[in-house]
């Protein structure tokens, strides 16, 4: 009989689900969503998974959260007094502190210090990149702390023709309209739905780089038109913003489009560069955080400065970044790179050799 497990999210993203079918393999799995919004209700929240805890929480051999927030402090805690294993996944929130945008776990400090608390006392925390690692060593040295890379599915994203089958059986679908087959199209996927989300993304570095190059056609999936309108203006004509989509159609764009563009002010990892790199999109992204890691030698990495007098000359750097890798035929070493470092198999045999999984 397979030992219990109990699973604790946010919200339950592509990466996050993936988590909890590796773990299913093994445990029997009972997943909690804690409710971290409206903030109002945040101590409500916070009584509940206190109840549910001092209840259930003797049943479970292991404990699995993802992010170190408000809702991992109560876990690791009792985790830590009930001699469990408590697994904590950072996943970049967790220790940023971008003041200017008001970012991260460590820009408040009482979260910032129920986030430390959480980081020390889990017994394992897991970093989606090498650059969370070297952040998580540094805010919270007595952490118990490990190399864990986020990885794409590949079943998903081989299967071209399924995904061709459907995108023909519903062509009025937004998530096939408007795109041709190698179509040399700039893509960006970004789920922005707040003016914080849209710079911590760079969707404005984006929106610049398209006005500086108006002969090439960009593409922005994830974020809310009438939203970006109100925070940056007039959409530059030869950008086409798609809402967000179910993430299978996304394969359809990762397919066709030449390049992928990835401005952000901070992103740990970049679970949407790794798969469009995939499907062999040139990579062209801003120097921070775990990108570079995912690109490796295989694209173009940028660094951008937001200082007046800098933020210009990073926008053209990009610009002609862009320019001599449109030219270029795609490189099929964009989807080895992928294959040999970020995928859910690999991800899944590192899952076993932490948690010692026969």
């Amino acid at each position: 009989m397979k030992p219990r497990a109990l699973f604790i999210y946010t919200h339950l993203s592509t990466f996050v689900e993936g988590d909890r079918k590796i773990l299913e393999e093994h445990y029997n799995i009972e997943s909690y969503r804690f409710k971290n919004s409206p903030k109002v209700l945040l101590l409500l929240s916070l009584l509940k998974e206190l109840l549910f805890l001092l209840l259930t929480l003797h049943r479970y051999r292991l404990v699995y959260i993802w992010f170190a927030d408000y809702h991992s402090w109560l876990p690791t805690l009792l985790g830590k007094l009930y001699r469990k294993e408590v697994v904590l996944i950072a996943g970049g929130y967790d220790i940023a502190r971008e003041k200017k945008y008001r970012y991260g776990s460590f820009s408040k400090r009482i979260r910032a210090l129920l986030t430390l608390r959480s980081l020390e006392r889990a017994s394992q925390v897991w970093a989606v990149s090498n650059y969370l690692l070297r952040g998580i060593r540094a805010i919270a040295p007595k952490a118990n702390s490990y190399l864990l890379y986020n990885g794409i599915e590949e079943r998903l994203f081989l299967l071209k023709r399924e995904i061709e089958k459907s995108s023909e059986a519903d062509s009025s679908n937004q998530a096939t309209a408007g795109l041709s087959k190698r179509e040399r199209v700039v893509l960006s996927v970004a789920l922005a739905n707040s003016r914080q989300s849209i710079y911590i993304k760079g969707i404005d570095r984006y929106f610049a780089v398209a006005t500086t190059l108006p002969n090439i056609k960009f593409i922005l999936i994830g974020s809310n038109r009438e939203l970006l309108k109100s925070v940056l203006g007039a959409i530059p004509p030869n950008i086409e913003v798609i809402e967000p989509i179910a993430h299978s159609k996304l394969a359809l764009y990762y397919q066709n489009s030449h390049i992928y563009c990835q401005l952000s002010r901070r992103e740990s990892f970049s679970l949407s560069l790794a798969e469009a790199m995939w499907h062999n999109a040139i990579p062209v992204v801003s120097a921070v955080g775990g990108m570079p890691e995912v690109v490796g030698k295989m694209g173009e990495i940028v660094y951008l400065n937001d200082h007046p007098l800098l933020y210009g000359t990073g926008i053209l750097k990009v610009a002609q970044a862009i320019e001599s890798s449109i030219e270029r035929e795609r490189e099929s070493g964009c989807q080895k790179r992928i294959a040999q470092n970020f995928t859910l198999s690999l991800r899944k045999k590192r899952v076993g050799q932490l948690l010692n999984l026969k």
